[in-house]
């Protein structure tokens, strides 16, 4: 057992900003770099894949690169 409060067990935790290395350096490189990767995903030999879905409020298509493995040779 746990001696915490009650109040505590339901309370939502407060939303946390992003740090600020992901803020000026990661999100400006995902806009460049995930076009290229889907570019890349579909080719032949790299080990990439693109998962295509449609965005379930707006009925965008949307177009998401991904890892992927041959479940044969992987491991």
């Amino acid at each position: 057992m746990t001696a915490e409060a009650p109040a505590d067990r339901g309370a939502a935790l407060a939303p946390v900003a992003p740090a600020a290395i992901v803020r000026v350096l990661v999100r400006p490189l995902t806009k460049i770099l995930n076009p290229l990767m889907v570019r890349l995903a579909s080719r032949r030999f790299f080990p990439m894949a693109q998962i295509h879905h449609i965005g379930r409020r707006s009925g965008k298509a949307y177009v998401t690169p991904t890892s992927a493995h041959d479940a044969a040779t992987c491991c």
